[in-house]
């Protein structure tokens, strides 16, 4: 079967990245260079539960993510800096036989960003992601699109900032979602994070080691294939956009051992899975099951 899927993965996350780096001071290289490269590779996994259709049992399914990225950034000035790298993304859905869901998904886009001191409290940071979304079986221009973040954020005080940012991608459900948050470091080693997708505390045990705790909202949308609900007994989904969302609460530890080398270990529990067929109007709810994700990255 010839299929055409466009996806927008965890296109969410770009929010939470780009608020999280608002200051262009924490770009360059450690040893001082206006010349900086970080890497980041990630996988999670989420554990089989039943996936129901209304009150019919269609079986078991699990998911799983895995991306790398790797970006180079450079500081032009004090107040202004830019970034370029890549990044790929692959989703695998193990769902019941028959079950109407694509199994993999991919995604391998150019990262372009940059963040500019605006003046001493305002400061913005962009993040544009064009590339190939696809299935990597009928590549044609419908593959390409160009989900983007724009976060503006404010320094009310040392330990305060407010953040306005907005992620864009116009195959979506919603094509907008983001809004207001803020980063508020509220005592001696707390942090508070109120920002879409991902709300968390932290408390810094030492230099080394954070612990967090909180949410996070991981979606994935994607266009499915134009004979794809023909080729599973349903043409009323024939080329229509599905939508896998994950509602999560967890808590885990990062531990920088070495500029080289963050670690990130994570788990908790899945509230709520679901695959969501937009024109079908076909709603595949999946039990709560617990997840994990490992991530190691770095800057050189």
């Amino acid at each position: 079967m010839k299929s055409r899927i466009c996806v927008a993965l965890a296109a969410l996350a770009g929010i939470s990245e780009s608020v999280h780096a608002q200051r262009p001071a924490s770009t360059g290289s450690p040893d001082g260079s206006p010349l900086s490269s970080t890497y980041a590779v990630e996988f999670s996994h989420s554990t089989d539960s039943a996936l129901n259709r209304g009150n019919a049992v269609l079986g078991d399914f699990d998911a799983s993510w895995l991306r790398a990225s790797y970006t180079a950034t450079i500081r032009t000035s004090e107040a202004y800096s830019w970034n370029v790298g890549l990044q790929w993304d692959h989703a695998r859905f193990d769902v019941p036989a028959g079950a109407p869901v694509p199994e993999d998904i991919y995604g391998l886009a150019l990262r372009l960003g940059s963040t500019w001191q605006l003046n001493e409290r305002w400061s913005l940071r962009s993040d544009l992601r064009p590339g190939l979304y696809t299935d990597f079986e009928d590549i044609s221009g419908g593959d390409f699109n160009v989900p983007f973040t724009v976060a503006l954020g404010y320094d009310v005080n040392p330990d305060l900032q407010v953040v306005f940012a907005l992620n864009v991608d116009l195959r979506r459900e919603f094509p907008v979602v983001g809004g207001p948050g803020l980063i508020w470091r509220f005592a001696d080693g707390w942090r508070l994070s109120l920002l879409v997708p991902r709300p968390q505390i932290e408390f810094s045990a030492s230099e080394s080691l954070t612990l967090f705790a909180g949410g996070e909202l991981r979606a994935t949308a994607v266009r499915v294939a134009e004979d794809f609900g023909t080729a599973n007994a349903l043409p009323v989904l024939d080329d229509d956009q599905v939508t896998y969302r994950e509602l999560r609460v967890g808590g885990g530890l990062r531990w920088q051992f070495h500029r080289l080398f963050r670690l990130t270990a994570e788990g908790g529990y899945a509230l709520d899975r679901r695959f969501e067929f937009d024109r079908g109007n076909l709603l595949l709810n999946g039990d709560g099951a617990p997840f994990f994700t490992v991530s190691v990255a770095g800057t050189y």
